[in-house]
């Protein structure tokens, strides 16, 4: 659901789309265990199901707790946006820091990128573990900031535009 609380807009994920998110992890992460202790394929099913828990199972934790905990996928106000939408989530965004907002499809997917002006300052911002999994994302969509539309209560298009509003209104008051 979209909210605004004072000057910020507060984007949640709807409740049925996190638990949706959290039960495919565990699906996943049920996947790849038994392929470690049945090793149906041999040594190739189990590298692929030691990869698949490496992945899915932390991933899998982190879905489970933000479908418990309920915390906003993104927080726009009037300095920036905070995303926290995807394990590789940004963090705060200052828009003086925005280059570019679009909508960009990716195979059967849809996504938000943000491009930054300085890419390099701002992957030095992220958490050592994050800018591994922030790079590997750059070679599939372009740009520095990944926003599925799978966690928005709103189209990618809309929340494009009111992303660009924001900014704009930032940009003028400086």
């Amino acid at each position: 659901m979209t909210t605004q609380q004072a000057d910020d807009v507060i984007v949640s994920t709807p409740v049925r789309q996190r638990w949706r998110q959290a039960v495919i992890g565990i699906i996943m992460t049920a996947v790849s265990a038994a392929l470690v202790a049945t090793q149906p394929y041999g040594t190739l099913g189990l590298v692929v199901g030691i990869i698949g828990l490496v992945f899915f199972g932390p991933a899998t934790l982190i879905l489970a707790y933000r479908a418990i905990r309920r915390t906003p996928a993104l927080i726009l106000g009037p300095d920036g946006f905070t995303d926290r939408s995807t394990i590789t989530c940004a963090g705060f965004v200052p828009w003086r820091d925005v280059h570019k907002i679009e909508e960009q499809a990716f195979r059967a997917r849809v996504f938000v990128t943000v491009t930054v002006k300085d890419p390099a300052a701002f992957r030095r911002r992220l958490p050592v573990w994050r800018r591994p999994l922030s790079w590997m994302n750059r070679g599939l969509v372009s740009g520095d900031v990944h926003i599925p539309e799978s966690v928005l209560p709103v189209p990618a298009s809309e929340l494009v535009q009111t992303m660009r509003s924001l900014r704009r209104r930032a940009h003028a008051r400086t």
